[in-house]
């Protein structure tokens, strides 16, 4: 939700949105020494969607069901 908002009413790149919900998120809740950002020893997990692409989940806000397949 918080990517869709920021890319479709506030005029960010997808990739600024993907930065802010991940490693600017796990800053601001002093967290980003263990998540936020794929480094070896942090923490994370993975999302397998069916679409072409992973900005494609962005512009499915109101259908999460059909776009995320498994989250481990």
């Amino acid at each position: 939700m918080a990517m869709n908002l920021a890319a479709i009413h506030y005029g960010m790149t997808l990739n600024e949105t993907l930065v802010a919900v991940t490693l600017n998120a796990a800053y601001a809740l002093n967290r980003s020494k263990t998540n936020g950002s794929l480094e070896v020893g942090k923490r994370g997990d993975c999302v397998l969607i069916r679409a072409p692409d992973w900005r494609h989940i962005i512009y499915q806000f109101g259908d999460p069901h059909n776009v995320i397949k498994m989250v481990f």
